[in-house]
């Protein structure tokens, strides 16, 4: 046999065994539960969604590329493409981690305040999105973000379009969404302050729900007492790392521990991992 049909019969082989493998995994894995990663990025945050038909959600990105890590860790290696990115608002330590994950995977949808930040990342965010995504959602324009039939990112906040205006305290105008699969729920808090927890409660939103990525690293600009109250969460989940800011508040950790809430972060437990299913959750 001749050198080069050794090597197309190579080729062939190696192409089938790949398919084989990608199709396996698939079949082999399929399980119709949700999965909650909260990558632990230190300082920063960063959360990725996977969805029984394998859809990826990646919430905020990270002050720096550890987020690639994450995705790593947790997306099958064959898979280059995110479903649905959210910036929460154009901080650094939610931001600069996406620009090395859009040159890297296909995104199909983002979804954004659009405010106005002449911050360096941020620019090149947004030059990357326009140059490589083909669906930009702008919160308070958007209410819901569909995944599939069953699941819905609902957008609780800004409750208006604020795209294009300038703010000086981002945090008061950081999205806020609700995830709901089978009886389960997950709200997603980005860096919004007790104002926005406030005009939430005054919304009449509803904002009971068993689990809370808490808010701004569990800082005490977040998370007031009233507030927690009307989320009752069973787990609260605070993406933090090393900081001269005191995150997570000692205050804030009391306020959820009296309500019998069970308090994870990444800084003690690393990549939290919590699977949302009809029976309920579980935290990996």
């Amino acid at each position: 046999m001749s050198r080069k049909a050794r090597k197309i019969i190579f080729y062939y082989f190696s192409t089938i065994v790949l398919v084989l493998v990608v199709v396996g995994h698939g079949v082999a894995s399929y399980d119709p539960s949700l999965k909650v990663y909260f990558l632990d990025v230190g300082q920063g945050d960063a959360t990725l969604i996977k969805t029984p038909d394998y859809q990826y959600i990646l919430i905020d990105g990270g002050r720096d590329n550890s987020v690639l890590y994450g995705l790593g860790r947790y997306m099958p290696f064959y898979v280059r493409t995110i479903d649905l990115v959210v910036l929460t608002h154009p901080d650094a330590d939610h931001l600069v981690g996406f620009n090395e994950v859009l040159k890297r995977y296909s995104v199909r949808q983002v979804l954004l305040t659009g405010v106005s930040d002449e911050n360096e990342a941020y620019q090149n965010f947004l030059s990357l999105i326009n140059n490589k995504v083909t669906t930009v959602w702008l919160a308070g324009a958007t209410r819901s973000v569909s995944l599939a039939p069953d699941i819905d990112l609902e957008v609780l906040y800004p409750d208006r379009l604020i795209s294009g205006k300038n703010f000086t305290q981002d945090n008061d105008w950081s999205i806020v969404s609700r995830l709901d699969y089978d009886g389960g729920c997950v709200l997603f808090m980005g860096d919004a302050t007790k104002l926005v927890e406030k005009r939430l409660i005054g919304a009449k939103e509803f904002l009971t729900c068993k689990i809370l990525k808490v808010g701004h690293h569990g800082s005490n600009t977040s998370s007031d007492k009233k507030f927690l109250e009307a989320v009752s969460p069973v787990l609260g989940v605070i993406s933090v790392g090393q900081n001269r800011y005191g995150h997570p508040s000692p205050e804030v950790v009391e306020r959820l521990t009296e309500l019998g809430t069970r308090v994870l972060t990444t800084k003690s437990d690393g990549d939290i991992i919590v699977t949302l299913k009809k029976s309920g959750y579980i935290v990996e």
